[in-house]
């Protein structure tokens, strides 16, 4: 039985070789990035084509070239013209590449009447042999089944990638082991198995497989001595995504049914359900690694007509608890063969207290039972569709024990793939005949004109902008609502006027030169028409009007002139923007003040103005303001007193009269405490004379202040005089 069993699963070997399948296929085939896809025939230009005509069996020699009246298809074929490759006829297939790189010849080159015919080329082979490949080639991977009867990463890890749809692939799997001491002491064990597959991706998200499996085991210790699963049918459904070309998720289903020994009922035989989550990744380098991680339910044990003993159980690899499974797999795709390395793992659930029975009636701890196993080969690619595997299992399982997967210290597997094409693409055999070329079209005699508009005061494009061309009767044409481009009508070569309009914008032209072989470009920005303002003046002393000059200096300038007798405010129009005013009267002090009109607004600009006083206190130097008065501040702080109000009204005067420009407030202290306290004082002081000044209309940029505590005394500190005389503040004059 031993011996027939070995026989059956070598000629299920032999005879029924698996799927492969290179990664030239469109679909889950992971190329490294940036790898070029395989070369495609030229699209041929619009000509006159004559359908292939069925090919004989087997098929008379064809000629490439077949001038108009030339000799029959059996005379010799005729020199090509320049440019254009012999291509064989269907009976001999070119090899792919020289099939893809040959030209497709436009009808126009070829003289009226004259012919060449092309093979364009079929679906290359699901496998081609690896020989003479580059290290590093996507071409070098092949997909293969695995011995649970799927596409594996190599042999026991599932793929995620599956292939192009319509490949059929059939695998034959066989297994040797033989050693002493195993499962427990005293035993000698011999145990073969065989494998037949059938695997087909449906769609090119679909794969479905099928598989048959038969193992025996021979055991010194065990009664009988020969035991023999015969009989175990698995069936597999695969869900694949392609993430991205180098990396793919798959969701994996899998039933499998065990015969009952010595019985084909239904009803003694035991079930499984797994499922698997999976991973595909191929990185640049010739590197494929996969990942898969599922469980695994129970239905039912496999039934003997007596109990199994302890050697029967460990001989069909009985499983009685639901499992956790987990692996991981890496492949080494280079010419002629791929070197992988597999790791797989499961970790039963619900065993009483964790401690499980072994081989000799022991307690085993489950961490010690755990099915370890290390699968390490090598796929040879070297022939077109056929690949052989050739692998070693090494069990990592420190105690078999019973209800859990017997792994034994070593196993040699061996087995055999082939892949099949159910609906390859055949060679398609093109002609192309000459055709009369004419001559080349008129050059045009017009062009126009493409432009953008856009709102000068937003930089957004302008919609329903009226473009004119002057002195061309041509009827204009309007931008684009949304983005503001327009293009006119055709126009006569040379130089041209563009007008643009449109209702609250400012008019303009735009210059272009109309060229006929390319349109011209240009941009152009309207600016709105500012909306009319108003400022309502008035000016007033103690209630009454006073005659005065007020300047408005801004967007515009604009001067008014008010009346003493006047019955009401000026109104005076303005363009919107910031101004500053500037009011002179004789006998009142001059004032300044900024202001902000809005478009469309009405500004009420009202001057209460402060009479001179008899004694000016204030003189204008060339360099300096000078102050006969010193302003006056709070003991030892900056606050300045109100009685020094009224001399900087008269520095503002000033200032607006003889049309200075800026000035530095300098600020300085007597001896009176630390030279440091004296400077921060005295900087103090300068900026409160500052924006006192900018309360009263005078631009913060016209003034500077500086402290020089007690650095430049005008008089001894020594009395009480002197040190009030350098308690001052001095106005210099930096520009007029």
């Amino acid at each position: 039985m031993h011996r027939r069993l070995v026989l059956l699963s070598v000629g299920l070997l032999l005879g029924a070789p698996v799927a492969a399948q290179t990664p030239d296929d469109d679909f889950n085939t992971f190329p490294p990035p940036g790898t070029a896809a395989p070369p495609q025939p030229a699209a041929v230009p619009p000509a006159r084509t004559t359908p292939p005509p069925p090919a004989p069996k087997p098929p008379a020699p064809q000629p490439i070239i077949l001038p108009s009246g030339g000799p029959p298809a059996t005379a010799p074929a005729t020199v090509p013209p320049a440019g254009v490759q012999p291509v064989r006829p269907p009976s001999v297939p070119a090899p792919a590449a020289a099939a893809a790189a040959a030209p497709a010849v436009p009808a126009e080159q070829l003289q009226p009447g004259q012919k060449v015919e092309r093979i364009l080329p079929g679906s290359p082979p699901p496998g081609p042999s690896t020989i003479g490949d580059p290290f590093v080639d996507p071409r070098n991977y092949r997909l293969s089944q695995g011995s649970f009867g799927g596409l594996a990463s190599a042999m026991a890890i599932s793929s995620a990638a599956i292939g192009p749809p319509g490949v059929l692939r059939f695998a034959g799997y066989g297994s040797y082991y033989e050693n002493t001491g195993w499962p427990r002491a005293g035993d000698s064990v011999t145990r073969s198995g065989g494998l037949f597959a059938a695997d087909y991706v449906v769609l090119r998200w679909l794969e479905i497989y099928v598989s048959y499996a038969a193992t025996t085991t021979s055991n010194t210790n065990s009664d009988p001595h020969f035991i023999s699963a015969v009989g175990d049918v698995g069936l597999g459904a695969k869900l694949s995504w392609p993430v991205s070309p180098s990396f793919a998720l798959a969701l994996d289903l899998r039933a499998t049914r065990f015969p009952g020994v010595g019985t084909q009922d239904i009803a003694q035989a035991g079930y499984t359900f797994a499922q698997f989550l999976l991973l595909t990744w191929s990185p640049r380098f010739p590197l494929r690694f996969s990942f898969e991680f599922g469980a695994q339910f129970q239905w039912n044990s496999v039934v003997i007509a007596q109990p199994p003993n302890q050697e029967q159980e460990i001989s069909l690899g009985q499983t009685k608890y639901n499992q956790l499974i987990a692996g991981v797999g890496l492949e080494f795709p280079i010419p002629i063969l791929t070197p992988f390395f597999e790791y797989t793992t499961a970790l039963p659930l619900g065993v009483p207290n964790d401690v499980l029975t072994g081989a000799g009636g022991q307690s085993v701890p489950i961490h010690s039972a755990l099915p370890h196993q290390i699968n390490v080969g090598v796929k040879f690619t070297l022939i077109e569709n056929l690949t052989l595997v050739a692998a070693g299992q090494f069990g990592l399982q420190g105690t078999p024990a019973l209800g859990v997967p017997a792994i034994p210290p070593w196993n040699f597997v061996f087995a055999a793939t082939y892949a099949v094409d159910l609906f390859p693409k055949p060679p398609v055999r093109e002609v192309i005949e000459g055709v009369a070329v004419a001559g080349p079209p008129p050059p045009p005699s017009t062009g126009t004109v493409n432009g953008l508009v856009t709102d000068a005061s937003n930089q957004k494009p302008l919609g329903g902008v009226v473009v004119t061309a002057e002195g061309v009767e041509l009827g204009p044409v309007a931008t684009d609502a949304t983005t503001g481009q327009f293009v006119t009508r055709p126009l006569k070569p040379g130089p041209v006027k563009l007008r643009l309009q449109r209702d609250g914008y400012q008019e303009i032209l735009v210059d272009a030169v109309v060229d006929p072989a390319k349109p011209a470009q240009v941009q152009a920005a309207l600016t709105p028409v500012a909306k009319s303002s108003r400022m309502v003046v008035s000016t007033t002393a103690r209630r009454k009007p006073v005659a005065a000059t007020v300047k408005f200096t801004g967007p515009e300038t604009k001067v008014v002139e008010t009346k003493a007798d006047a019955t009401g405010p000026t109104t005076v129009g303005v363009v919107p923007g910031a101004y500053v005013a500037e009011v002179t009267a004789p006998g009142y002090l001059a004032q300044l003040r900024e202001l902000e009109v809005s478009a469309g607004a009405e500004l009420q600009v009202n001057f209460d103005l402060q009479p001179e006083p008899k004694k000016k206190r204030v003189i204008f130097r060339d360099d300096r303001l000078e102050l006969l008065v010193q302003v006056h501040f709070a003991p030892g702080k900056a606050a300045i007193l109100a009685d020094s109000y009224s001399l900087l009204d008269e520095v503002v005067d000033v200032i607006v009269r003889f049309g200075v420009k800026r000035v530095r407030i300098e600020g300085y202290t007597d001896s009176t405490g630390g030279k440091a306290a004296n400077l921060r004082l005295s900087q103090s002081r300068a900026e409160a004379v500052a924006d006192y000044l900018s309360s009263k209309g005078v631009a913060k940029n016209r003034l500077e202040a500086v402290g020089y505590g007690d650095a430049r005394p005008i008089a001894p500190n020594l009395t009480a005089r002197g040190r009030e005389l350098n308690r001052r503040v001095e106005i210099v004059v930096l520009e007029k």
